[in-house]
């Protein structure tokens, strides 16, 4: 049998990740899962905010005023009252997008990724690659990708 105790979703705010928490969503109320849904700040983007990384409080505090509070709204804008009935929770990680994925998944031993297959950059080119392909290759879990051109999904 399938034991998912804890699910993560890479959230950007986009229709498909929008879409990838929606799929999370109806694992963790059929699985009883620990939803964990991530935002990853690129570290490159510190210096056009001015923010060192040798301050850590500071960081993490500038981080949840510019990050988490807008993703906790379009959340709370897109579910309503869904996710209050989950135990989920929502973190805004610095880094390196896909190392930041991966080494939370690790920390927190995530047993399932569930993310969309084209985030807020849109589609890359196959030889550059992309967020979801680098997750489906390295990932240690396993990895459902979604996209926006699905079947009506009712939860």
């Amino acid at each position: 049998m399938i034991n998912l105790k804890k699910i993560m979703v890479p959230f950007d705010g986009s229709v498909n990740s929008l879409l990838a928490v929606k799929y999370a969503a109806s694992f963790t109320m059929e699985y009883g899962s620990e939803l964990h849904i991530v935002h990853v700040v690129e570290t490159s983007n510190f210096e056009s905010m001015d923010m060192k990384l040798s301050d850590p409080l500071k960081v993490k505090e500038k981080m949840t005023r510019i990050y988490h509070e807008p993703m906790e709204q379009k959340l709370t804008e897109t579910f309503g009252n869904l996710l209050k009935e989950l135990d989920y929770k929502l973190e805004v990680v610095p880094g390196q997008i896909v190392a930041s994925l991966l080494k939370y998944g690790d920390d927190f031993d995530i047993d399932l990724l569930i993310m969309g297959s084209h985030g807020e950059k849109g589609f890359k080119p196959a030889w550059v690659g992309s967020v979801s392909y680098e997750m489906v290759k390295k990932a240690r879990c396993p990895v459902l990708t979604v996209h926006n051109k699905e079947k009506d999904f009712v939860i």
